[in-house]
Protein backbone atom coordinates (compact mmCIF):
# COMPACT_ATOMS: atom_id res chain seq x y z
CA UNK A 1 0.00 0.00 0.00
CA UNK A 2 1.25 3.52 -0.72
CA UNK A 3 1.33 5.74 2.38
CA UNK A 4 0.77 9.49 2.50
CA UNK A 5 4.18 10.48 3.81
CA UNK A 6 4.37 14.04 5.18
CA UNK A 7 3.72 16.78 2.57
CA UNK A 8 6.41 15.91 0.06
CA UNK A 9 5.11 12.46 -0.81
CA UNK A 10 2.94 11.38 -3.71
CA UNK A 11 -0.51 10.16 -2.72
CA UNK A 12 -2.12 7.97 -5.34
CA UNK A 13 -5.87 7.67 -5.13
CA UNK A 14 -7.64 4.36 -5.58
CA UNK A 15 -9.35 5.71 -8.71
CA UNK A 16 -5.93 6.18 -10.32
CA UNK A 17 -4.90 2.55 -9.92
CA UNK A 18 -5.78 1.81 -13.55
CA UNK A 19 -3.04 4.21 -14.63
CA UNK A 20 -0.55 1.90 -12.94
CA UNK A 21 -1.54 -1.17 -14.92
CA UNK A 22 1.26 -3.14 -16.48
CA UNK A 23 0.32 -4.68 -19.82
CA UNK A 24 2.71 -7.40 -20.88
CA UNK A 25 2.67 -7.32 -24.69
CA UNK A 26 3.69 -10.97 -24.84
CA UNK A 27 1.00 -12.41 -22.59
CA UNK A 28 -1.53 -9.60 -22.97
CA UNK A 29 -2.10 -9.72 -19.22
CA UNK A 30 -2.42 -6.80 -16.86
CA UNK A 31 -1.26 -6.35 -13.29
CA UNK A 32 -1.39 -3.41 -10.90
CA UNK A 33 1.11 -1.73 -8.66
CA UNK A 34 -0.28 -3.94 -5.88
CA UNK A 35 1.78 -6.77 -7.42
CA UNK A 36 4.97 -4.94 -6.57
CA UNK A 37 3.82 -3.71 -3.19
CA UNK A 38 2.85 -7.16 -1.95
CA UNK A 39 6.37 -8.34 -2.79
CA UNK A 40 8.12 -5.68 -0.71
CA UNK A 41 10.46 -7.11 1.94
CA UNK A 42 9.27 -7.44 5.50
CA UNK A 43 9.95 -4.43 7.64
CA UNK A 44 9.41 -2.00 4.78
CA UNK A 45 6.70 -0.05 6.63
CA UNK A 46 8.75 -0.05 9.83
CA UNK A 47 11.64 1.49 7.89
CA UNK A 48 9.36 4.28 6.73
CA UNK A 49 8.32 4.96 10.34
CA UNK A 50 11.98 5.34 11.33
CA UNK A 51 12.61 8.09 8.78
CA UNK A 52 9.42 10.17 8.66
CA UNK A 53 5.91 10.61 9.99
CA UNK A 54 3.46 8.22 8.38
CA UNK A 55 -0.26 8.88 8.43
CA UNK A 56 -1.75 6.17 10.65
CA UNK A 57 -4.38 4.01 9.01
CA UNK A 58 -6.27 0.92 9.99
CA UNK A 59 -4.61 -2.17 8.55
CA UNK A 60 -6.40 -5.27 7.23
CA UNK A 61 -4.22 -8.36 7.51
CA UNK A 62 -4.48 -11.37 5.17
CA UNK A 63 -4.95 -14.60 7.14
CA UNK A 64 -3.07 -16.64 4.52
CA UNK A 65 0.11 -14.57 4.06
CA UNK A 66 1.85 -11.40 5.25
CA UNK A 67 -0.05 -9.04 2.95
CA UNK A 68 -1.94 -6.14 4.56
CA UNK A 69 -3.98 -3.23 3.21
CA UNK A 70 -5.51 -0.02 4.52
CA UNK A 71 -8.75 -0.63 2.57
CA UNK A 72 -10.80 -3.74 3.20
CA UNK A 73 -11.77 -3.88 -0.46
CA UNK A 74 -8.10 -4.17 -1.42
CA UNK A 75 -7.68 -7.11 0.97
CA UNK A 76 -10.70 -8.83 -0.60
CA UNK A 77 -9.22 -8.31 -4.06
CA UNK A 78 -5.90 -9.73 -2.87
CA UNK A 79 -7.49 -12.91 -1.42
CA UNK A 80 -9.60 -13.50 -4.53
CA UNK A 81 -6.71 -12.95 -6.92
CA UNK A 82 -3.79 -14.58 -5.09
CA UNK A 83 -5.29 -17.31 -2.93
CA UNK A 84 -8.68 -18.16 -4.47
CA UNK A 85 -7.52 -17.56 -8.05
CA UNK A 86 -10.91 -16.07 -8.94
CA UNK A 87 -11.26 -14.26 -12.25
CA UNK A 88 -14.71 -12.67 -12.17
CA UNK A 89 -14.06 -10.04 -14.81
CA UNK A 90 -14.01 -11.44 -18.35
CA UNK A 91 -13.30 -9.75 -21.65
CA UNK A 92 -16.19 -9.96 -24.12
CA UNK A 93 -13.79 -9.80 -27.09
CA UNK A 94 -11.38 -12.61 -26.20
CA UNK A 95 -10.69 -15.25 -23.54
CA UNK A 96 -8.87 -12.90 -21.15
CA UNK A 97 -10.12 -12.99 -17.54
CA UNK A 98 -8.90 -11.29 -14.38
CA UNK A 99 -9.76 -10.75 -10.73
CA UNK A 100 -9.53 -6.95 -11.02
CA UNK A 101 -11.93 -4.67 -12.88
CA UNK A 102 -9.10 -2.21 -13.47
CA UNK A 103 -7.01 -4.97 -15.03
CA UNK A 104 -9.84 -5.77 -17.44
CA UNK A 105 -10.11 -2.11 -18.45
CA UNK A 106 -6.36 -1.97 -18.94
CA UNK A 107 -6.47 -5.11 -21.09
CA UNK A 108 -9.24 -3.73 -23.32
CA UNK A 109 -7.51 -0.35 -23.68
CA UNK A 110 -4.12 -1.87 -24.50
CA UNK A 111 -5.01 -4.96 -26.53
CA UNK A 112 -8.30 -4.17 -28.29
CA UNK A 113 -8.44 -0.37 -28.42
CA UNK A 114 -4.68 -0.08 -28.90
CA UNK A 115 -4.51 3.01 -26.69
CA UNK A 116 -0.95 4.28 -26.25
CA UNK A 117 -1.04 7.64 -24.44
CA UNK A 118 2.46 7.58 -22.90
CA UNK A 119 5.18 8.43 -25.46
CA UNK A 120 8.91 7.83 -25.10
CA UNK A 121 10.99 11.01 -25.44
CA UNK A 122 13.90 9.08 -26.97
CA UNK A 123 12.13 7.09 -29.71
CA UNK A 124 8.72 6.42 -31.29
CA UNK A 125 7.63 3.91 -28.63
CA UNK A 126 4.26 4.50 -26.98
CA UNK A 127 2.75 2.66 -24.02
CA UNK A 128 -0.64 2.20 -22.44
CA UNK A 129 0.71 2.63 -18.91
CA UNK A 130 3.36 4.83 -17.30
CA UNK A 131 5.08 1.80 -15.83
CA UNK A 132 5.34 0.13 -19.24
CA UNK A 133 7.07 3.27 -20.51
CA UNK A 134 9.43 3.18 -17.55
CA UNK A 135 10.27 -0.47 -18.24
CA UNK A 136 10.91 0.41 -21.89
CA UNK A 137 13.28 3.25 -21.02
CA UNK A 138 15.13 1.17 -18.43
CA UNK A 139 15.62 -1.79 -20.75
CA UNK A 140 16.05 -0.18 -24.19
CA UNK A 141 17.69 3.18 -23.53
CA UNK A 142 19.34 2.81 -20.10
CA UNK A 143 20.14 -0.89 -20.59
CA UNK A 144 19.29 -1.63 -16.95
CA UNK A 145 19.18 -5.29 -15.89
CA UNK A 146 18.35 -5.29 -12.18
CA UNK A 147 16.29 -8.49 -11.86
CA UNK A 148 18.52 -11.58 -11.69
CA UNK A 149 17.46 -15.14 -12.46
CA UNK A 150 18.00 -17.51 -9.53
CA UNK A 151 18.75 -20.43 -11.86
CA UNK A 152 21.32 -18.90 -14.26
CA UNK A 153 23.25 -15.69 -14.95
CA UNK A 154 20.40 -14.11 -16.94
CA UNK A 155 19.17 -10.69 -15.81
CA UNK A 156 16.16 -8.68 -16.96
CA UNK A 157 14.88 -5.13 -16.90
CA UNK A 158 11.56 -6.06 -15.24
CA UNK A 159 9.90 -8.80 -13.20
CA UNK A 160 7.54 -9.52 -16.07
CA UNK A 161 10.41 -10.25 -18.46
CA UNK A 162 12.24 -12.31 -15.82
CA UNK A 163 9.13 -14.40 -15.19
CA UNK A 164 8.79 -15.08 -18.93
CA UNK A 165 12.42 -16.22 -19.00
CA UNK A 166 11.97 -18.60 -16.07
CA UNK A 167 8.74 -20.05 -17.49
CA UNK A 168 10.21 -20.61 -20.94
CA UNK A 169 13.79 -21.68 -20.16
CA UNK A 170 13.73 -23.33 -16.74
CA UNK A 171 10.13 -24.46 -16.17
CA UNK A 172 9.63 -25.33 -19.85
CA UNK A 173 6.07 -24.02 -19.75
CA UNK A 174 4.58 -23.96 -23.25
CA UNK A 175 0.91 -23.09 -22.85
CA UNK A 176 0.48 -21.42 -26.24
CA UNK A 177 -0.07 -24.02 -28.97
CA UNK A 178 -0.43 -23.67 -32.73
CA UNK A 179 -3.74 -24.85 -34.22
CA UNK A 180 -2.09 -25.87 -37.48
CA UNK A 181 0.89 -27.92 -36.28
CA UNK A 182 2.61 -29.28 -33.16
CA UNK A 183 4.45 -26.04 -32.36
CA UNK A 184 4.08 -24.76 -28.78
CA UNK A 185 5.76 -21.97 -26.86
CA UNK A 186 5.81 -20.12 -23.55
CA UNK A 187 5.16 -16.74 -25.19
CA UNK A 188 2.16 -15.65 -27.22
CA UNK A 189 4.32 -13.36 -29.36
CA UNK A 190 6.40 -16.35 -30.43
CA UNK A 191 3.22 -18.16 -31.43
CA UNK A 192 2.03 -15.17 -33.46
CA UNK A 193 5.41 -14.92 -35.18
CA UNK A 194 5.37 -18.67 -35.87
CA UNK A 195 1.94 -18.49 -37.53
CA UNK A 196 2.92 -15.42 -39.54
CA UNK A 197 6.25 -16.87 -40.70
CA UNK A 198 5.48 -20.59 -41.14
CA UNK A 199 1.81 -20.79 -42.09
CA UNK A 200 0.98 -17.38 -43.56
CA UNK A 201 4.44 -16.90 -45.12
CA UNK A 202 4.33 -13.18 -44.34
CA UNK A 203 7.68 -11.40 -44.63
CA UNK A 204 6.97 -7.83 -43.64
CA UNK A 205 10.53 -6.82 -42.73
CA UNK A 206 12.50 -5.85 -45.85
CA UNK A 207 16.14 -4.83 -46.16
CA UNK A 208 16.69 -1.32 -47.52
CA UNK A 209 20.00 -2.33 -49.14
CA UNK A 210 19.05 -5.55 -50.96
CA UNK A 211 16.18 -7.95 -51.69
CA UNK A 212 16.39 -9.75 -48.35
CA UNK A 213 13.10 -10.04 -46.47
CA UNK A 214 12.05 -11.90 -43.35
CA UNK A 215 9.22 -12.44 -40.90
CA UNK A 216 11.41 -11.50 -37.96
CA UNK A 217 12.69 -8.00 -37.22
CA UNK A 218 15.67 -9.34 -35.27
CA UNK A 219 16.70 -11.39 -38.32
CA UNK A 220 16.63 -8.23 -40.42
CA UNK A 221 18.85 -6.42 -37.90
CA UNK A 222 21.30 -9.33 -37.90
CA UNK A 223 21.28 -9.44 -41.70
CA UNK A 224 22.10 -5.73 -42.03
CA UNK A 225 24.80 -5.91 -39.34
CA UNK A 226 26.49 -9.00 -40.77
CA UNK A 227 26.04 -8.59 -44.54
CA UNK A 228 26.03 -4.85 -45.17
CA UNK A 229 27.93 -3.38 -42.22
CA UNK A 230 30.16 -6.44 -41.70
CA UNK A 231 29.66 -6.21 -37.93
CA UNK A 232 30.61 -9.48 -36.22
CA UNK A 233 30.92 -8.71 -32.53
CA UNK A 234 30.93 -12.32 -31.27
CA UNK A 235 34.52 -13.57 -31.50
CA UNK A 236 35.65 -17.16 -30.93
CA UNK A 237 38.39 -17.34 -28.27
CA UNK A 238 39.95 -20.42 -29.89
CA UNK A 239 40.29 -19.27 -33.50
CA UNK A 240 39.67 -16.30 -35.78
CA UNK A 241 35.99 -17.09 -36.38
CA UNK A 242 33.54 -14.29 -35.60
CA UNK A 243 29.80 -13.92 -36.03
CA UNK A 244 27.02 -11.37 -35.84
CA UNK A 245 24.96 -13.81 -33.80
CA UNK A 246 25.87 -15.32 -30.44
CA UNK A 247 23.91 -18.44 -31.36
CA UNK A 248 26.06 -18.93 -34.49
CA UNK A 249 29.22 -18.62 -32.39
CA UNK A 250 27.87 -21.26 -29.99
CA UNK A 251 27.19 -23.59 -32.93
CA UNK A 252 30.71 -22.99 -34.24
CA UNK A 253 32.34 -23.85 -30.89
CA UNK A 254 30.24 -26.99 -30.41
CA UNK A 255 30.73 -28.32 -33.94
CA UNK A 256 34.32 -27.26 -34.71
CA UNK A 257 36.12 -27.24 -31.36
CA UNK A 258 34.04 -29.56 -29.16
CA UNK A 259 33.28 -31.95 -32.05
CA UNK A 260 29.73 -32.52 -30.83
CA UNK A 261 27.66 -34.83 -33.06
CA UNK A 262 23.98 -34.58 -32.12
CA UNK A 263 22.40 -36.56 -34.95
CA UNK A 264 22.96 -40.08 -36.31
CA UNK A 265 22.26 -41.57 -39.73
CA UNK A 266 19.78 -44.46 -39.52
CA UNK A 267 21.51 -46.35 -42.32
CA UNK A 268 25.20 -46.07 -41.41
CA UNK A 269 27.59 -44.82 -38.72
CA UNK A 270 27.65 -41.24 -39.99
CA UNK A 271 27.08 -38.57 -37.34
CA UNK A 272 26.68 -34.81 -37.62
CA UNK A 273 26.16 -31.71 -35.51
CA UNK A 274 23.22 -30.46 -37.59
CA UNK A 275 20.09 -32.27 -38.76
CA UNK A 276 20.54 -30.65 -42.16
CA UNK A 277 23.90 -32.38 -42.56
CA UNK A 278 22.19 -35.74 -41.98
CA UNK A 279 19.60 -34.89 -44.63
CA UNK A 280 22.28 -33.91 -47.14
CA UNK A 281 24.22 -37.08 -46.30
CA UNK A 282 21.11 -39.20 -46.91
CA UNK A 283 20.46 -37.50 -50.24
CA UNK A 284 23.99 -37.84 -51.54
CA UNK A 285 25.11 -41.19 -50.08
CA UNK A 286 22.01 -43.32 -49.69
CA UNK A 287 19.47 -41.82 -52.08
CA UNK A 288 22.24 -41.07 -54.60
CA UNK A 289 20.82 -37.68 -55.53
CA UNK A 290 22.79 -35.77 -58.15
CA UNK A 291 25.32 -33.30 -56.76
CA UNK A 292 25.12 -29.71 -57.96
CA UNK A 293 28.40 -27.88 -58.56
CA UNK A 294 28.81 -24.11 -58.32
CA UNK A 295 30.29 -22.74 -61.58
CA UNK A 296 32.17 -20.00 -59.75
CA UNK A 297 33.85 -21.98 -56.96
CA UNK A 298 34.23 -25.48 -55.52
CA UNK A 299 30.94 -25.45 -53.60
CA UNK A 300 28.87 -28.63 -54.09
CA UNK A 301 25.30 -29.29 -52.92
CA UNK A 302 22.40 -31.63 -53.53
CA UNK A 303 19.65 -29.02 -53.35
CA UNK A 304 19.18 -26.42 -56.10
CA UNK A 305 17.73 -23.93 -53.61
CA UNK A 306 20.91 -24.21 -51.53
CA UNK A 307 23.09 -23.67 -54.59
CA UNK A 308 21.07 -20.62 -55.63
CA UNK A 309 21.30 -19.23 -52.10
CA UNK A 310 25.07 -19.84 -52.10
CA UNK A 311 25.54 -17.98 -55.41
CA UNK A 312 23.40 -15.06 -54.26
CA UNK A 313 25.05 -14.67 -50.84
CA UNK A 314 28.67 -15.39 -51.83
CA UNK A 315 29.15 -14.30 -55.43
CA UNK A 316 26.49 -11.63 -55.91
CA UNK A 317 27.29 -9.47 -52.87
CA UNK A 318 27.56 -5.77 -53.77
CA UNK A 319 31.16 -4.60 -53.83
CA UNK A 320 32.21 -1.91 -51.38
CA UNK A 321 32.65 1.51 -52.92
CA UNK A 322 36.15 2.91 -52.65
CA UNK A 323 36.56 6.41 -51.30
Amino acid sequence: MIYKICKSSTYIKTEQIEDLLVIDPETELASTIEDEIKEQPEGHSEKLNDTCHVKKQKRYQCEFCGYNASIKHRLTEHVEAVHLKLKRFKCDQCEFATSLKASLKGHVDAVHLKLRKFACEFCDYKAHAKRNLKIHINSVHLKLRIFDCQYCDYSASSKVVLKKHVNAIHLKLKKFKCDSCNFSTARITDLKLHVKAVHLKIKEHKCQFCDFETSFFKHLKLHISAVHFQIKEHQCDQCEFSSARKYTLTQHVESVHLKIKRYNCDLCDYKAYKRLAIKLHMNSMHLKKKKLQCELCEYVGTQRSRLESHVKNVHMKPKKKSN
